[in-house]
């Protein structure tokens, strides 16, 4: 919602303005005094955005927080001059914050991350640890928890289960997988049939690129730019998991004794992460 509001300022400004401007009104009130907790109305972020760019803003505001709406707001990426597309393989910067996952003591990835196409993710040893809701997998009665047993009657591998679901794009038979819920044991068909599909952003050409300092071409994270402990939990903070051009990770450390501190870093420039804020 934010990237949204951040290119719709970019462009009823001709570029001159955009979110920063607001936060140092919204955020500013009262100067500098240091961490406080202060309450805000709703009332007040609307006057403090028209501030920047007047523009019905309680209808934006509302329209993206209280409805309901089936899809991501793309508006933002879209103004900014790119289209979200599927790939059938990861681009380099999801690549790299699994490499930077897997690295941690104690966590890990999944082994196959299926989550735009059958619409799961599974674990190494077959272990069902998400499903997508109203995916194929999801119509197919997999929860999370069920343990892939084999996939086209040979035994479960993420490699295998990758390929059948390559192997049944363009076709009609659907991928069979033997599942383990508990003691229980089932033969389960998926029906999909586009092959891996990973969220990838691409520039539109012939439309403005409406962007502030976050406009160098994309390089991959370097894994080693991320500095945590073997408390911490990396995670990727995007709706679409780290496939924009600015690429967030938030960093939970688990041992903090009062509750989960949330360090923010963002790549702002093409080059490894950086801390940005807690």
């Amino acid at each position: 919602m934010w990237l949204d509001a951040d290119t719709l300022i970019r462009k009823l400004t001709n570029n001159q303005k955009s979110l920063d401007d607001f936060q140092r009104i919204f955020l500013g009130t009262g100067g500098n005094t240091g961490p406080l907790i202060v309450t805000y109305t709703f009332d007040e972020l609307v006057q403090d955005l028209n501030q920047v760019a007047p523009y019905d803003w309680a209808t934006f505001l509302r329209d993206r927080i209280d409805r309901i709406n089936p899809r991501a707001d793309l508006a933002g990426i879209e103004r900014g001059g790119y289209k979200l597309v599927y790939a059938d393989k990861p681009n380099p910067s999801a690549l790299a914050v699994e490499a930077a996952l897997a690295a941690i003591p104690g966590k890990g990835v999944p082994a196959v991350d299926a989550w735009y196409s059958v619409g799961l993710t599974v674990s190494g040893e077959g272990k069902v640890s998400d499903v997508r809701w109203n995916g194929p997998a999801d119509k197919a009665k997999i929860t999370p928890g069920d343990k892939v047993v084999a996939v086209n009657g040979q035994l479960f591998s993420p490699d295998l289960f990758r390929a059948a679901i390559r192997d049944a794009k363009g076709k009609t038979e659907p991928i069979h997988l033997l599942i383990q819920s508990d003691s229980f044991v089932s033969t389960v068909d998926i029906d999909y049939h586009d092959g891996e599909r990973y969220p990838v952003l691409e520039r539109v050409e012939g439309t403005p690129r409406i962007s502030g300092r976050h406009h160098q071409a994309p390089q991959a994270l370097s894994p080693s730019g991320i500095q945590v402990t073997a408390n911490d939990c990396l995670i990727r903070v995007s709706g679409i998991c780290g496939s924009s051009e600015y690429l967030s990770v938030a960093s939970i450390d688990t041992s903090y004794p009062t509750g989960s501190l949330l360090r923010v870093y963002g790549r702002s420039d093409g080059g490894s992460l950086e801390r940005s804020g807690h």
